[in-house]
């Protein structure tokens, strides 16, 4: 009978000694803290486009070590201004706006940048006529414009030549 006394003893003691060492184990660790930490940023604070062209705008994305895969939604706040999608910011009209991308399912987490969009100003290109003593007819014009369309131009005129038409390669 001591004997299995002794041995109920034991068991118990050994029982409780076990439990006080998970006990402290389980209190003596920090708990697990996940780092769901993610962080977005523009290269810059501004930004340009002229109407009717696009530029690309990403974000920088620094994610926490428990972050898996995130989406990144793109907006603008004024479509009629600009569209901002996946990374591509199409100039509408002029005027400004403010683009955003956020994390899917976080809408704390984002960064904005303002947008401005330029009106377009078609290029005037000079035309140079070479006559080489000639005379060209005011007719001619003295520039061009891509929205000018195609032009027909006069014959120049010199003394004691026959003009045979013009040409685009010096090399002529």
């Amino acid at each position: 009978m001591i004997q299995n006394s002794f041995k109920q003893i034991f068991k118990r003691t050994w029982l409780l000694v076990l439990a006080l060492l998970v006990g402290f184990v389980l209190v003596g660790c920090d708990p697990v803290e996940e780092d769901l930490n993610i962080d977005l940023t523009f290269a810059n604070t501004t930004y340009t486009v002229v109407e009717g062209e696009t530029i690309n705008v990403t974000p920088a994305v620094e994610k926490g070590a428990d972050v898996g895969d995130i989406t990144l939604v793109y907006s603008s706040a004024d479509t009629a201004i600009a569209t901002f999608v996946n990374g591509v910011v199409t100039g509408v009209a002029p005027g400004s706006t403010t683009i955003r991308v956020e994390v899917q399912g976080r809408t704390d987490v984002f960064v904005e940048a303002t947008l401005t969009v330029t009106a377009y100003v078609e290029p005037t290109f000079t035309v140079t006529y070479v006559l080489n003593g000639g005379t060209n007819p005011s007719s001619n014009p003295a520039s061009y414009k891509e929205s000018d369309g195609a032009i027909s131009l006069a014959n120049a005129t010199r003394l004691g030549y026959s003009f045979r038409g013009w040409f685009t390669n010096a090399e002529f």
